[in-house]
């Protein structure tokens, strides 16, 4: 339960830092490096690339600040705080960073390709509780709230707006397969899937 706590914080603290670094490039007059987002998510169960029908019957949503490396802002840190409710299973915060490569084609197009870990609180859906194997036998687990590691993986096109005061709006689509670690006895890792349409903002 320590470690759950400490890692998004110590998440949280380096969004933060991207924040007050922001502000001061901001005063300084110089170009920002910092992008905000926010999506809303789709989930499913199972590998990847399946289950996209029952996707839309579980509706999350996430925010997050980008940090670029370079000049084109084509590599970059993401970071990104959300939560995804699920009707059959249990409902999750999550918070996880990823490191992120989104060039840009044709002045406009804005494809990327993302990957990183993270860590997440689920919590069971009353209907459907956790069970644990205990002496050979499955059981109610007397913990309904969990912490897991994940491992996203993400895909994404966005079209790039710019307007005339400087400020670049790109809306895209994007497709994470990730996976829960170590979910239960049963399941080493759980995988699974979340389509979402957002917008990212450039100031």
């Amino acid at each position: 339960m320590k470690q759950l706590i400490q890692t998004p914080t110590l998440l949280a603290m380096i969004c933060l830092h991207c924040l007050v670094a922001h502000a001061a490039s901001a005063q300084e007059g110089t170009s920002s490096r910092f992008i905000y987002s926010a999506k809303i998510t789709f989930q499913s169960y199972g590998l990847p690339f399946k289950n996209f029908g029952s996707s839309f019957k579980n509706v999350g949503g996430a925010i997050g600040i980008d940090c670029a490396y370079n000049k084109s802002q084509s590599l970059l840190q993401s970071f990104s705080l959300g939560f995804q409710h699920h009707r059959e299973h249990e409902q999750f915060f999550y918070i996880h960073t990823q490191l992120a490569y989104r060039p840009l084609l044709f002045n406009v197009l804005e494809p990327g390709i993302a990957i990183g870990i993270g860590r997440a609180l689920a919590i069971s859906n009353p209907a459907n509780p956790y069970y644990a194997l205990e002496n050979g036998s499955w059981n109610k687990s007397s913990h309904q709230r969990q912490g897991h590691w994940l491992l996203p993986v993400s895909l994404s096109m966005g079209y790039r707006i710019r307007q005339a005061n400087g400020r670049v709006f790109t809306p895209y689509i994007s497709y994470e397969a990730a996976a829960f670690i170590q979910y239960n006895s049963a399941f080493p890792l759980l995988p699974y899937s979340q389509l979402s349409t957002g917008t990212r903002i450039r100031f």
